[in-house]
């Protein structure tokens, strides 16, 4: 999961297995803040009866910091109420999967809020699922088509991903790739997109077909 979400901020963990899937954060001069916490308060209750996991933070840091420790430790949304909100009814939300901001207004926040937390889901999905089919590799046979495709991948972007290839099940050939690659077998899967006849380090009869991959 980290790999597949996190990014150079942190983690960025899916709302349906996130611990803490919201965060509220006071803001604005401690003068006024009386107000911000009665409005906080009362969409904490608001969240936490609609089964949202919600926690505020209330430690005596600035907001700033606060804002990226909790982006660094992944939580899906950052709600931030200062004095400004509570006089125009709203609450600020940021998402962690885009980094954007959006105001919602106060009445009805618990039912945007959820929402919000459904599409942030469906869009760390729809990432992770593109991200995966245009970095796996099924059209590569042999042990220079890694070679070569890891050489042009750190050319481009840096990211070789997977490799579909046949694998004879002798770890001696798994320890060739290995050394010549920094590949190893990560996963067999049941059902593969394709079958590999001949293994891609010694070009026998394949006993697998397997996606070969780089461990982090």
């Amino acid at each position: 999961m980290v790999m597949v979400h996190g990014d150079d901020r942190g983690l960025a963990i899916p709302p349906r297995i996130a611990p803490t899937q919201v965060v509220m954060i006071p803001v604005g001069p401690m003068n006024k803040r009386a107000a911000v916490m009665e409005k906080m308060d009362l969409l904490f209750a608001a969240l936490r009866e609609a089964g949202v996991r919600v926690r505020t933070d209330l430690r005596e840091e600035t907001p700033g910091w606060k804002f990226n420790e909790w982006e660094m430790r992944g939580v899906p949304l950052r709600i931030e109420i200062g004095p400004r909100d509570v006089e125009n009814g709203q609450v600020v939300v940021a998402r962690r999967d885009t980094g954007g901001k959006t105001a919602l207004p106060l009445d009805g926040a618990v039912v945007s809020i959820r929402d919000l937390l459904d599409e942030v889901q469906a869009n760390m999905f729809r990432k992770a699922h593109v991200f995966r089919e245009e970095h796996s590799h099924t059209q590569i046979g042999t042990l220079e088509g890694i070679k070569e495709h890891i050489a042009r991948a750190e050319r481009e972007d840096g990211i070789v991903g997977w490799v579909l290839a046949g694998w004879c099940g002798d770890g001696e050939c798994e320890a060739r790739v290995k050394e010549e690659t920094g590949f190893t077998t990560r996963n067999i899967p049941f059902s593969p997109p394709a079958t590999k006849e001949s293994c891609v380090g010694c070009g026998k009869r394949a006993a697998h077909t397997v996606w070969f991959s780089r461990s982090y």
